[in-house]
C-alpha cells in the first residue's frame, strides 16, 4: 500500500564525506555511524505530499536531506 501505518522506521547506514569544501556527503561502509527515525503522520491526496516526522539519533552533519 506505500504506507507504513504509522509505525516508525528506523534507517541506519553510515555517512562519510564526499567533499569538504562543498559540505558534501554520502552513505559509505567507511563513513561514520548514522541513525535517524522517520514516522509517516499523514498524506494529503490533493497535493499527493506526505508529512514525516524525521528524528535523527546521532548528530552527523546533513544527516536528514
Amino acid at each position: 500500500s506505500g504506507t507504513t501505518d504509522g509505525m516508525p522506521i528506523g534507517f541506519d547506514a553510515p555517512i562519510d564525506v564526499v567533499d569538504v569544501m562543498k559540505g558534501l556527503r554520502t552513505v559509505a561502509q567507511t563513513g561514520k555511524p548514522s541513525r535517524s527515525a522517520f514516522q509517516f503522520i499523514a498524506y494529503d491526496a490533493e497535493t499527493d505530499t506526505s508529512l514525516i516526522k524525521c528524528r535523527p539519533l546521532t548528530g552527523r552533519q546533513h544527516q536528514l536531506r
